[in-house]
């Protein structure tokens, strides 16, 4: 069932206020008890969240909250918070403009964006790839249904990088699948492009990467990354999601045809077997591995901008090109 912006943003803030037991003081409003000053403004109640700074700041006035916002490619009509709530109730107002903006997935326009930001998108335009709506799943899932829901065998030309990116993308709690090919696919096997998406606002890079120019000290990296921290990765030919455990580091392959070798695949801690996974499924040439990009997974949920990327790789699901017939790339 969904609940609306503003249902959610009284409902869910119910907790505790300082009790009043002047009943012209309080109002139910959708369902969630409010408490009224003096001056007939909510000053609290429905959870205790009402208390200036939480959703007014310094100003509470209606004016600070515009009731249209973009959806991926849709827009919600003005009236759509517009005129329910009475003017008066600007706090009220001021916490369904949170709870939509919670709702909205990606910008809503790209004047505050980052140069890497608008690159990308303008690189979406000119090479005429399409975006296909995103939103929020109506749970969160464990890694293993995210990896059973996008993973199979690849029949495209190698999704693998934006297949790295819709882990990434699940993770962060959006409803997104791959295996688009075409100009989608070639949007995200674009070095330069995996590096704009490495340098989003919110998004954490690892930099230096660029001195790690032979594999003794790729590899040695690898091995000592943060312990169970998840990083896309892209070297050699190859991007998927790496990290390293007790198992040693380990990658996340998605695109086999048989969901029994989908999943985690661990090399140990020695340099060498690193190495040989670097040239083996990374595709990495034997005289050297390569120009790498590497950024954080969890620093991607802090990013409006990469929300707003995942549009250009979303695919339906009946368009997905994967299957039997696939094969690892």
């Amino acid at each position: 069932m969904h609940i609306s912006p503003l249902i959610m943003a009284v409902r869910i803030l119910d907790a505790t206020y300082p009790k009043d037991q002047n009943p012209e003081n309080w109002r139910t409003i959708s369902g969630a008890k409010v408490h009224l000053d003096g001056n007939g403004d909510i000053d609290g109640g429905a959870g205790g969240k009402f208390t200036g700074e939480s959703f007014t700041g310094k100003s509470s006035k209606a004016e600070n909250y515009s009731a249209s916002a973009s959806y991926g490619t849709q827009t919600v009509p003005q009236n759509s918070v517009e005129g329910v709530l009475p003017k008066k109730k600007s706090s009220l107002r001021q916490a369904a403009k949170v709870f939509t903006e919670a709702e909205t997935v990606g910008l809503s326009s790209l004047s505050k964006a980052s140069d890497y930001c608008r690159n990308l998108v303008q690189y979406a335009k000119d090479n005429n790839v399409t975006s296909v709506k995103v939103s929020r799943l109506k749970k969160p899932l464990k890694e293993k249904e995210i990896i059973a829901r996008i993973a199979g065998g690849d029949e495209t030309q190698g999704s693998c990088a934006s297949l790295a990116l819709a882990y990434i993308a699940n993770k962060c709690g959006l409803d997104v699948l791959d295996f688009r090919g075409g100009e989608s696919q070639q949007m995200f096997s674009d070095l330069f492009n995996l590096v704009r998406i490495g340098r989003f606002s919110g998004v954490e890079e690892v930099k230096g990467l660029t001195s790690l120019s032979d594999f003794e000290s790729l590899s040695g990296f690898l091995a000592n990354l943060e312990m169970n921290k998840e990083y896309f990765f892209s070297t050699g030919a190859h991007a998927a999601i790496v990290k390293r455990t007790k198992r040693g580091f380990c990658y996340l392959e998605l695109q086999s045809p048989d969901k029994r070798d989908n999943g985690w695949k661990c090399r140990g801690s020695d340099p060498r077997s690193i190495t040989n996974a670097l040239l083996w499924r990374f595709g990495c040439r034997p005289e050297r591995p390569g120009f790498s990009v590497m950024f954080s997974v969890d620093s991607c949920k802090n990013s409006k901008e990469f929300e707003h990327i995942t549009q250009y790789f979303n695919t339906n699901a009946e368009s997905q090109q994967k299957g039997a017939n696939g094969s690892v790339k």
